[in-house]
């Protein structure tokens, strides 16, 4: 599990809120408060820097219920952009990598949203162009200001599909066939590959 953050990492202080279980229920993770928002909007939205296929499958964004925005690209040489979107700023944030990988993109991003939680597939292979199945799948979560995203990779392996978001936001599902990968806001990632 790898875990980039688009705040500086001298000082930086986690965000996004230690989740506690209570007579077996998931809590939800923090709720987003515009005034605790660490971003800075200052930027336009920017699409994949990659030159071949359709663009829709280098970039994906999708709306939240309060307006915001995540947007997603391959950055060549890169890996996975992440940039989000505030109606009061009206602007983006700059673009941070989530997921660090020079291989080439296979197949599109897929991003669902909950109740302010943001998952995301993603998938690279060196000769994804010809034909092969991925080789590097991501599955990614951000909660609260959307400035902490976590991430699991997984290695040999035809890719996860779109993820779907619980109603309440507490848990993430991803599938392959019998292969599962689940995240919850309090505990995080649990691989199950069948």
């Amino acid at each position: 599990m790898r875990r980039f953050s688009s705040v500086p990492a001298v000082g930086a202080v986690l965000l996004t809120a230690t989740a506690l279980t209570a007579c077996g229920k998931t809590s939800a993770p923090a709720a987003y408060s515009p005034k605790d928002d660490t971003s800075t909007y200052d930027s336009a939205r920017q699409l994949s820097d990659w030159s071949s296929g359709d663009a829709d499958d280098f970039s994906a964004v999708i709306d939240l219920p309060d307006g915001r925005k995540v947007s997603m690209f391959y950055a060549k040489d890169r890996g996975l952009a992440e940039q989000h979107y505030s109606p009061e700023a009206d602007a983006w944030t700059a673009p941070k990598i989530v997921y660090k990988t020079a291989t080439d993109p296979c197949q599109g991003i897929a991003l669902a949203q909950h109740d302010g939680t943001v998952a995301v597939t993603a998938d690279w292979n060196l000769y994804c162009y010809d034909g092969e199945p991925p080789d590097e799948s991501i599955a990614g979560v951000a909660t609260g200001d959307l400035t902490e995203w976590t991430t699991d990779l997984t290695r040999h392996f035809d890719g996860w599909s779109a993820p779907v978001v619980s109603d309440d936001g507490t848990r993430a599902t991803w599938k392959h066939h019998a292969d599962r990968l689940v995240w919850s806001s309090d505990g995080g990632f649990d691989k199950d590959l069948g």
